[in-house]
């Protein structure tokens, strides 16, 4: 991803972004995998992003203070992770992108998107279509799309790996931070 992003700005296809990495192990036991605690749309979670990370990120970096220029991105379970953050962080984050959402551990996600007040988030949005929660995905899509949702939703021919998700990075990028967006 650091190749991707200076190759991007340097040909000026986005505007110089900073890219904060969060690992979701325990930092006492990098054995310890947090992450089906923290990215089934657990609110404590987002409140770490929305009360001290973003906060500090803000402080000690020359960052925008705008939502609009804060996305948060997530593959399989982080894809998920992302849907949940669009409606519980909405406020910090202005943009989704889900790549792969696994929905499944959260159900009432797509029932949550429904009935609930439509979010001012932009969303990118991909899936496989081989065994990539596809229809899972489609069925989100659907209700994302019949909400009203600023969404580029992309489909492609690959499963639940690398090379489905690697080859849109670019994609999310311009998408979010195109450099003539301005």
């Amino acid at each position: 991803m650091r190749k991707l992003l200076d190759r991007e700005i340097k040909k000026g296809a986005i505007k110089p972004v900073v890219v904060v990495f969060v690992d979701n192990r325990d930092p006492d036991n990098l054995r310890n995998n947090r992450r089906n605690s923290q990215f089934f749309c657990n609110v404590n979670y987002a409140n770490f992003f929305t009360r001290e990370l973003v906060p500090k990120i803000t402080q000690d970096y020359p960052v925008s203070f705008s939502r609009n220029d804060r996305v948060i991105l997530g593959l399989s379970f982080g894809g998920l992770n992302s849907a949940c953050f669009g409606l519980t962080a909405h406020p910090t984050f202005g943009g989704v992108a889900m790549q792969s959402p696994a929905m499944h551990p959260v159900p009432k996600l797509f029932e949550l998107y429904e009935s609930e007040e439509r979010r001012p988030i932009k969303i990118f949005f991909s899936i496989g279509d081989k065994n990539d929660n596809t229809a899972a995905g489609r069925r989100f899509k659907s209700v994302l799309e019949e909400k009203g949702y600023e969404m580029l939703y992309k489909e492609v021919p690959y499963g639940h790996n690398w090379k489905n998700w690697k080859p849109l990075l670019d994609d999310i990028l311009v998408y979010f931070f195109a450099a003539d967006a301005d």
